[in-house]
């Protein structure tokens, strides 16, 4: 008993560090594209929303979007464990650990013109949000109409 008492403080923290370093490692390797939207997807997609809508008081507007990105990342956790429970899935983490579903692996995306597209713009995401970005700015400096 004595031992525990020294050393309470220190098994704390480490429990908490080792459930940090699991809750890291569970985001970093699950799924980060997914037509279906699964897993942490629909997480990631809100955090981007609100970091973008983040105008006036930045720093507390983002870290804000970060701990709701956590809360919702621990909620998909908690529901794959739920789901498990009661027998709605095989395993606890099955619900974020899978197999993604890519536009590539339907049928019909063996056309040689889209896999040239493909080649042609290799991110295609970031070009789109470019041209969201300048669509911005140009209706920003547009003359008001009255």
């Amino acid at each position: 008993m004595r031992w525990l008492k020294e050393h309470w403080f220190g098994l704390l923290m480490s429990l908490f560090t080792l459930l940090a370093v699991m809750y890291f490692v569970i985001i970093f390797v699950s799924p980060r594209y997914d037509l279906k939207r699964r897993g942490f997807i629909p997480c990631t997609e809100e955090l981007a929303q609100n970091l973008a809508s983040c105008k006036e008081n930045k720093l507390i507007c983002t870290m804000g979007a970060i701990l709701k990105n956590n809360l919702c990342d621990l909620r998909v956790i908690g529901q794959g464990f739920t789901d498990w429970w009661n027998d709605r899935q095989p395993r606890p983490w099955s619900n974020y650990w899978f197999e993604p579903e890519l536009i590539s692996d339907l049928p019909g995306n063996d056309d040689p013109d889209l896999a040239e597209f493909y080649r042609q713009h290799p991110n295609l995401s970031a070009e789109m949000n470019e041209l969201k970005r300048l669509e911005q700015e140009q209706y920003e400096h547009e003359p008001k109409a009255k």
